[in-house]
């Protein structure tokens, strides 16, 4: 999906390697406060 996406992503993001796999994702919200999430809060 974040390939189909790539060009969108790139307007907020930097992405000098590319977009970045589900496994990198899923480790960033795995470190994320649950509750901070729930509260919109990034």
């Amino acid at each position: 999906m974040g390939r189909d996406r790539e060009e969108w992503f790139r307007q907020f993001l930097e992405l000098p390697h590319g977009i970045p796999d589900e496994d990198t994702f899923r480790r960033l919200f795995e470190r994320l406060n649950p509750r901070e999430r729930e509260n919109g809060r990034p």
